[in-house]
């Protein structure tokens, strides 16, 4: 081994020595209230009653439909004259079209539901009831079983990676009976409190970007800034040490990340096959800096537990990428991925977690639904059956 690569192995030993979860559990800081409200053995009933349904419901987004380069809101508020949440009432809530891609719908929309937009005094009524003063309700229509994202977030949490809640939701609009969407914690300031010991910072949606120049407009037009720091220096320093590891010098980039939150994050989208993620598409995820470190997080989980796929050569996003081409790190990598196997990838457990959500949502899956259903639900148990031996053929334990 000649210097140089000595040198980097050592610094991979030194960084990755520990395969002790670096974040906190939530579940000791957020309120019972929202934990219970998030039971993914439950189902939360959600009643709009609002006169201009049809015109949210028919809403384009904003630089078109599938518009990667467009920066800024895709939707605009509308008004709902009342919202009810498992018998909790609240008035004039603000009401917004989600998803401008792959599951926009004008026929069963995604939603998000903000009490307090509106009205200042539904926030405290709203987080006494449920832990949270807003919904975020996926339509589920690129899973047709329903219950993969909610299994997702699980296996990211149990991993140490910080991840949203998750469970389901029966939507009735002005009488008439929505079906099932999924239901998820947003990433809020109180999320960020409770899983990173109350360090604020910034988060940064990743749709479709990379950790490149490039990038940057789009990234900063995705900002939601949790401290009062809107310089975008966070994200421009670490594509900056990104610059200098690949010209040789790995030091300033040590100090920009988490090895081992990443390398967590990094295995729980290969084990459950999150193609669409951050490190093999730059999408459906986040990025989080707090006190000048980036943290990523988890997001559109949807297309998982579904598609197996050759893991070789998968890794696209920028940091990923520099870390794989490292024999060092591959082989780091390795280590942390069946670390993780071990310790999450019980088939007996994964299977009796998606029965204990198959009973919940069952009732409200539609008969034309129904077939579909059990379809998926049959895929995603094929999956958790078959992805240890496929993972073996690519990275030998």
């Amino acid at each position: 081994m000649n210097l140089k690569l000595s040198i980097l192995s050592a610094l991979f030993l030194t960084q990755f020595a520990s395969l002790t979860p670096v974040v906190k559990a939530a579940v000791d800081v957020e309120p019972v209230r929202l934990i219970n409200f998030f039971n993914s053995e439950k189902v939360v009933k959600v009643d709009i009653k609002m006169a201009d349904w049809d015109k949210l419901r028919n809403a384009e987004p904003a630089g078109g439909h599938c518009s990667w380069g467009y920066i800024g809101p895709r939707y605009e508020w509308i008004a709902a004259e009342k919202v009810t949440v498992n018998g909790v009432s609240f008035d004039n809530v603000g009401t917004k079209k989600r998803s401008w891609c792959g599951s926009q719908s004008n026929s069963k929309p995604s939603l998000t539901i903000k009490f307090d937009e509106y009205e200042d005094s539904n926030k405290a009524k709203a987080d006494a009831a449920f832990g949270i003063d807003n919904l975020v309700l996926n339509n589920s229509v690129q899973d047709k079983s329903y219950v993969r994202a909610c299994l997702a977030y699980q296996m990211f949490r149990s991993a140490g990676v910080a991840a949203p809640r998750c469970n389901f939701v029966n939507l009735t609009v002005n009488g008439k009976n929505m079906g099932l969407y999924v239901n998820l914690q947003s990433y809020k300031k109180d999320f960020f409190k409770a899983n990173f010991d109350k360090k604020l910072g910034n988060l940064y949606e990743i749709e479709g970007t990379n950790f490149s120049d490039w990038a940057v407009e789009r990234l900063m037009g995705n900002l939601n800034a949790f401290k009062d720091d809107t310089s975008g220096q966070d994200i421009r320093s670490l594509i900056s040490a990104l610059d200098v590891a690949e010209s040789g010098n790995w030091d300033p980039l040590f100090k920009k990340f988490n090895p081992t939150e990443f390398q967590n994050f990094w295995a729980i989208e290969l084990m459950i096959g999150h193609w669409d993620g951050m490190v093999k598409s730059n999408n459906n995820s986040y990025a989080y800096f707090a006190e000048g470190k980036m943290r990523p997080l988890p997001w559109g989980a949807d297309q998982v537990f579904s598609r197996n796929e050759n893991p070789n050569g998968f890794a696209k996003n920028r940091l990923a990428q520099l870390l794989w081409n490292s024999p060092v790190y591959r082989e780091q990598f390795r280590k942390r991925l069946w670390a993780k196997m071990d310790q999450l990838w019980n088939v007996g457990t994964l299977f009796a977690e998606i029965d204990s959500m198959v009973k919940a949502v069952s009732p409200y899956v539609t008969s034309t639904e129904r077939s579909e259903f059990d379809r998926q639900i049959g895929v995603s148990k094929q999956f958790i059956k078959d992805r240890r031996a496929q993972l073996s053929a690519q990275f030998p334990k």
